[in-house]
């Protein structure tokens, strides 16, 4: 099979399943490796979660990792299904399709049929699909009874959202893969004062590490606070 990536909406591949801290998903991660790979039985998964609980992130790193093992990915966000119907075109040879946010899409039945004419093309050429949103499915307000089906057919499993323990751990791990570390006081100060969901978390050391790189400055407290001045708490 040809390496590509089909990507009707860009995504992060910076995001990967080795920069998820996996502290009580541990079971999700393990099938998710699984779907990427080509190797789980059932071929779709749906996976839930409060905003910012990392749900964005494991998709970005299930497509990266089908590409890694040779295969194709499509990243779909449902805020923007205006596109689907030309998704389809580009789907064969195993692909993987990772649709994202899909409450969007409750209470529109011509996307709700969409996404199922995406699921069934999937289905044809022996591919799978991770689907994200933010309930369990029954509780999304789908109405289309075939596309609820067939979403469930493969299990849900809840993410949970990380502790305040597994916080400090889990933006120590993620500075040293982008490749610097974060000294305890930086930690705990960006812990007590600023947003702590992963998504916050997140872009904070992509800008850390940008102003980091352009000044050639240490990243201290004070450079936190440079940047953060309207989010501090």
């Amino acid at each position: 099979m040809t390496q590509q990536t089909i990507l009707p909406i860009d995504y992060d591949d910076q995001l990967v399943l080795d920069t998820f801290f996996d502290a009580g998903n541990r079971s999700l991660v393990e099938e998710l490796v699984k779907l990427a790979q080509g190797n789980r039985d059932r071929r779709v998964l749906y996976l839930w979660g409060d905003s910012g609980c990392g749900k964005t992130h494991l998709l970005n790193a299930c497509c990266t990792a089908s590409r890694e093992e040779g295969g194709r990915s499509v990243y779909l966000n449902a805020a923007q299904h205006a596109g689907w119907p030309e998704v389809v075109r580009s789907i064969h040879d195993q692909v993987l399709v990772c649709v994202d946010d899909l409450e969007w899409i409750s209470g529109n039945p011509d996307a709700q049929e969409s996404l199922l004419v995406i699921f069934e093309a999937v289905s044809r050429c022996d591919g799978a699909m991770l689907v994200s949103g933010g309930g369990p499915l029954d509780r999304l307000g789908l109405e289309l009874e075939d596309l609820r089906s067939r979403l469930t057919s493969g299990g849900g499993y809840r993410l949970h959202a990380l502790s305040d323990r597994d916080m400090k751990p889990m933006l120590i791990q993620r500075a040293r893969y982008r490749g610097f570390d974060l000294e305890d006081a930086v930690v705990e100060f960006i812990l007590s004062h600023l947003a702590r969901d992963t998504r916050s978390v997140f872009h904070l050391l992509d800008r850390l590490d940008r102003e980091s790189l352009k000044s050639q400055r240490k990243i201290t407290i004070p450079l936190v606070r440079k940047l953060t001045d309207d989010q501090l708490r």
